[in-house]
């Protein structure tokens, strides 16, 4: 799977993320890129979102994407080489960034 794929199933739908964070825990999250869910809490929205100046998705976004956890009602940003598994399907050695 490559990043485009992901970002546009993130787009249209929630998707299950599994991935290592940086301390090496794994975690699974339910996300989103839908602007019909992240705008249901606008408070929330405006830290770490995708299109902030000063997000890492946009300064770093070969390494980095940031999208909504609906669980935790906010945004999280995410390694592109993290990410184990996506709706089940497992990803070896995490998801090839492409532009």
């Amino acid at each position: 799977m490559k990043s485009t794929d992901l970002i546009d199933k993130l787009q249209n739908q929630s998707v299950m993320i599994k991935f290592t964070k940086l301390n090496g825990q794994s975690r699974v999250m339910k996300a989103t890129l839908r602007l019909e869910v992240t705008e249901e809490n606008p408070s929330k929205t405006r830290t770490r979102n995708p299109n902030s100046e000063f997000s890492q998705s946009n300064r770093y976004p070969e390494k980095n994407f940031t999208v909504w956890d609906i669980e935790s009602e906010g945004w999280r940003t995410i390694r592109w080489k993290s990410i184990t598994e996506v709706d089940g399907a497992k990803i070896h050695n995490g998801i090839e960034y492409v532009s």
